[in-house]
């Protein structure tokens, strides 16, 4: 590609090019799956019909993590993981989602979040037994605030977290397990490190 010379009034041929790399950001986006449910009737056996019922069949539904949920298994990863990875509660994000356009309040996603938390409780138990399997079990307390109702206002609460060993669990998959209580008692470690193994067996 050639350019008319400013001061030379003469085509200029392409001596060379530079380069310029620049850092951009793509919000991300929220969008609804439609799926379409087509339902078949046969033709053939419609004479059949007043002693057997029409014969008509609907295309089943697509799996769903939460059945007859509005959020898709992508949502919900996203509002998992803002939560509890990145420390975004709720209401923040009921904010992010409303700056873009959806109202999505957090009674909502707090009712999604026990929903999951019932789909993950078996991946919840199998971490609990590789704990318990482990020679030395890590474990310490994190204060968090706990909304009292009783009291109308909030008290401190206490996440407890197990970790297994590196002797008999891969390193890429070393288990956390998670406790709440109200006190940082080693009563409360003790009684859980009790429960577990009474649970799991010899």
């Amino acid at each position: 590609m050639t350019e008319r010379g400013r001061y030379w009034g003469r085509w200029l041929g392409k001596w060379e090019r530079s380069g310029l790399t620049q850092a951009e950001f793509e919000p991300a986006k929220l969008y609804v799956i439609e799926h379409v449910r087509p339902t078949y009737a046969c033709r053939a056996c419609e004479e059949k019909a007043a002693d057997s019922g029409p014969q008509i069949v609907t295309a089943a539904k697509p799996l769903s993590p939460i059945e007859k949920g509005l959020a898709g298994p992508g949502l919900l990863a996203q509002v998992i993981t803002s939560k509890f990875s990145d420390h975004l509660p709720l209401y923040r994000q009921e904010d992010l989602f409303g700056r873009s356009g959806h109202s999505i309040p957090r009674s909502t996603t707090c009712g999604w979040m026990a929903s999951c938390a019932a789909l993950v409780r078996p991946l919840v138990e199998r971490m609990k037994v590789l704990v318990f399997q482990s020679k030395v079990i890590g474990t310490d307390d994190t204060p968090v605030p706990v909304l009292d109702p009783q009291r109308g206002k909030t008290r401190t609460g206490r996440l407890w977290v197990y970790m297994g060993d590196r002797g008999q669990i891969p390193d890429a998959a070393l288990p956390v397990r998670s406790l709440g209580s109200q006190t940082r008692s080693s009563e409360i470690s003790e009684a859980a490190v009790s429960e577990s193994i009474l649970s799991v067996g010899p």
